[in-house]
């Protein structure tokens, strides 16, 4: 529902992206042909279309490809019978959008198509949908079977216009046909051909087949084709050289010559049938000869009649094989019911003993819901003297049943009467059971959507006609109804407030334009009928005209999802988003003033240790010259030499301070070091050069980096890393054992590159690997260090987007796993 105004036209309709029109035609269920006219040469005539593009449905139906890179004529010629191609000419010509309906019964086919199309500049943009998917109507119901009628009339026609060619071909006369006024020969049969030997007779004209038979004869039938009288003469005389010789012979035959009609009744040709009675003729006039020429035409009458009998017996016989190769099985039962003839499919399919009496085992083979059905549609045709048509179960060979369309026909009483017999049926049962089990996947998926409608959280409802009366409605739409009564009812009885907000207004829209109608967040109310409450809400809402075909709408299906708390939530959401967005301001002039705070602490480390560099060098000077000064029985003493070494230690131990202090200064510009692909061995290699002057004889140090040669990491920190690591490992290593560090690199699924180094020497407890991390944090005393690098490492592999973690057992050992991320990541 949508509140009762015009769409307002401030409100424009978004852009389309681009990609809209390629996911359209990919996702469309209809399919989608682009063609362009073919010209004849020289001329603006279009004498075929080729084929621009078929969407994913069109290459589904058809089975070409996107870009077949033929023309429609080469690979659909039918195109020209059945009238599409007339279509698309007229469509692309006129510039005005058509639709066409057609009936394709070729390549396994037949299913009826409904094409739409219209010119796009210089395509014809042609959609199509195969209606076979959809219910059909009652209209193409019909149409179907009149044109399956058509279809077997047309079978009936061609098999007589066999057996009627069959026979003239080889009847005792001449026949002929001639095609338009110049009387060109179109068909002769074999008599008519053999007496007139050496001369080509079909595709000439009478005058140039038959020049001796002067314009008597072309005008005789110059008359017939011009008037459509039929011209019957007896004996007539006729001088024609029907040896080849040269020789003119005088003949004479009974002739008669009627026109022929195109399907319009405009005359288009001729057909002639004659026979030669020329020994008739020279019987009267020799009369001495009566009887040897009687004597012949006996045996040549006998001689005929004999070969009409065989060609009767080899008629009977061919239409017995035509009727044996249907897909049907076809049979004849008098008028008791009883079987006469049934053809061999039955026996194939039922796996029937042809030797079994047919009435008697029939029965067992039927399904048992179907023979009350059979035994009443039969009986009561064979009573009446009507056709049957009926649908069955039959069982097969295989103990399946099919399903089966039987259908019979009377033959007419006068002609049972004339020949002294019972009346007799002719009929046949053809396998429809892919028909009904399309049928039924048919009626199951219609069921399926019309639960999908019911169980949808969106109010569906249907209403029908200029009343708006509702035909369907789901269960969401009965709860919003408060306990309405729904079904029959006018959507306006149903629901006054709709009219007054306009809604009916917008359905009667639809169903007057057939344009649908979409619009969201619409704010409505109902008035609750048992309270008389209003409650407002807010509703998506969609209208869709239902139509038949081309037919203007019939209905409009309603969509009414109720999104009030879609609305409010969004509000809601608003206010925090506002709200949020002032607590972010806040906190990013925090951020600014922890920024300045940490450089104007990073200035202040600098300063201090570039500062107190001078002074220490200093001081290390002074205790170098006071060293220098002291009387050498002194520095043999047994206080000198140690409190100057103590004094050279603190001093040694304030220089890595400093430096160390300058390190964690840059710690924060670390992670702005460009990455490069760094030669992992080599440069663990180098740290253990480096580490050398630490390394105990006994020491043992294993490397496995195969499974990943190269890291990309910045150099220094990735240096920094391996170094403090492996130098952590060595030095703090347990008293009562050599140390044995490993140091292990994979790569993980997601590509981030994994560093594990092991060892064997004093491990850490679990309170001391929490402490493990901090600035200046010293956890043994036994060896030198300040308790720097570790917290350098983790600031590192941080800084990077990494981490660092710590597994560690008291007197076992310790495992540090630095995970640095993959390469995009680091980049």
């Amino acid at each position: 529902m949508v509140p009762d105004a015009t769409p307002d036209s401030s409100v424009s309709s978004p852009p389309f992206p681009a990609a809209l029109l390629p996911t359209l035609l990919a996702v469309s269920l209809s399919a989608v042909n682009l063609l362009r006219p073919v010209y004849g040469p020289g001329g603006p005539e279009i004498v075929d279309f080729s084929f621009d593009y078929l969407n994913p449905a069109a290459q589904r139906i058809t089975g070409l490809p996107e870009r077949p890179g033929t023309t429609a004529l080469a690979r659909f010629p039918e195109m020209v019978v059945n009238g599409v191609f007339d279509f698309y000419r007229r469509t692309y010509q006129s510039g005005e959008p058509g639709t066409f309906d057609v009936n394709r019964q070729s390549d396994g086919l037949d299913n009826y198509f409904r094409l739409a199309a219209q010119r796009c500049e210089d395509l014809l943009v042609v959609s199509f949908a195969d209606t076979a998917d959809h219910p059909r109507t009652p209209v193409e119901e019909a149409l179907r079977a009149a044109q399956a009628a058509e279809q077997t009339a047309r079978a009936d026609a061609e098999a007589q216009r066999q057996r009627l060619h069959d026979v003239l071909l080889d009847l005792p006369a001449f026949v002929a046909t001639y095609r338009g006024p110049a009387h060109t020969y179109e068909y002769v049969n074999r008599n008519f051909q053999q007496a007139l030997p050496g001369r080509s007779l079909v595709g000439r004209t009478v005058r140039e087949a038959l020049p001796e038979e002067g314009q008597a004869y072309l005008d005789l039938l110059g008359q017939v084709y011009q008037t459509g009288e039929p011209f019957q003469g007896q004996e007539v005389p006729s001088l024609v050289d029907y040896t080849g010789t040269g020789q003119l012979e005088q003949r004479y035959h009974n002739f008669y010559v009627q026109a022929t009609r195109d399907p319009a009744g405009t005359i288009d040709g001729l057909l002639s049938f004659s026979y030669d009675v020329t020994e008739q003729v020279e019987a009267r006039q020799q009369l001495h000869l009566l009887n040897q020429e009687l004597e012949a035409r006996v045996f040549e009458r006998t001689h005929d009649l004999r070969h009409a009998q065989a060609e009767a017996v080899a008629t009977a016989q061919r239409l017995l094989r035509i009727t044996e190769s249907l897909p049907s099985t076809t049979f004849t039962v008098d008028q008791a019911g009883q079987v006469l003839y049934i053809s061999p499919q039955w026996y194939a399919y039922t796996g029937m003993d042809p030797g079994a009496s047919v009435n008697e085992v029939w029965p067992t083979l039927i399904h048992p819901d179907d023979l009350p059905v059979i035994a009443r549609e039969f009986g009561a045709a064979l009573a009446e003297g009507r056709p049957w048509r009926y649908e069955f179960r039959l069982r097969g060979a295989a103990g399946h049943y099919r399903w089966f369309a039987s259908q019979g026909e009377p033959e007419p009483l006068a002609e049972a009467e004339q020949a002294g017999r019972p009346r007799q049926w002719f009929g046949s049962n053809l396998d429809i059971d892919d028909l009904k089990q399309a049928q039924y996947a048919r009626e199951q998926q219609e069921q399926r959507l019309t639960n999908i409608l019911t169980s949808l959280p969106a109010s569906v409802v249907t209403c029908e006609g200029e009343e708006l009366r509702l035909t369907f409605f789901n269960d969401t739409f009965q709860q919003f109804a408060l306990g309405r009564a729904v079904l029959g009812r006018t959507l306006g009885e149903l629901f006054p407030e709709a009219v007054e907000q306009g809604y009916t207004g917008l359905v009667h829209g639809v169903l007057r334009t057939g344009e649908p109608f979409r619009a969201s967040e619409v704010t409505s109310y109902v008035v609750d009928p048992r309270t008389g409450a209003r409650k407002e809400t807010f509703l998506d809402l969609t209208y869709l005209p239902l139509r038949h075909g081309t037919e203007p709408p019939h209905a409009v299906l309603t969509f009414s999802l109720d999104v009030t708390e879609r609305v409010h939530a969004r509000r809601e959401r608003e206010t925090q988003q506002l709200l949020l967005l002032a607590a972010n301001e806040a906190l990013t002039e925090s951020n600014h003033r922890l920024t300045r705070t940490n450089n104007d602490l990073d200035t202040f480390i600098y300063t201090a240790s570039h500062d107190l560099k001078t002074p220490i060098s200093n001081l290390e000077g002074l205790l170098h010259a006071l060293r220098e000064e002291i009387p050498p029985e002194l520095l043999q003493g047994r206080y000198a030499p140690r409190l100057l070494g103590h004094m050279q230690g603190a001093v040694d131990r304030f220089k890595l301070t400093i430096a160390q202090l300058t390190d964690i200064s840059r710690l924060q510009r670390a992670s702005t070091q460009p990455v490069e692909s760094v030669d992992l061995a080599t440069l663990v290699a180098d740290v253990r050069l480096d580490l050398a002057p630490q390394l105990a004889a006994d020491a043992r140090l294993v490397v496995d980096v195969a499974a990943c040669p190269r890291v990309t990491f910045a150099p220094k920190n990735l240096r920094s890393i391996v170094f403090n690591l492996l130098s952590n490992a060595f030095k703090y290593r347990h008293p009562a054992r050599p140390p044995h560090v490993e140091l292990r690199c994979h790569c993980a699924e997601d590509g981030t590159v994994v560093l594990d180094v092991q060892d064997n020497g004093l491990g850490l407890t679990h309170d001391q690997q929490g402490q493990l991390f901090g600035l200046f944090r010293r956890l043994h005393d036994h060896v030198e260090g300040s308790g720097v690098g570790l917290y350098m490492v983790k600031r590192i592999a941080e800084n990077a987007g990494g981490t660092i973690a710590v597994q560690s057992t008291p007197d076992v050992g310790t495992t540090f796993t630095v995970m640095l991320p993959a390469p995009a990541r680091a980049a």
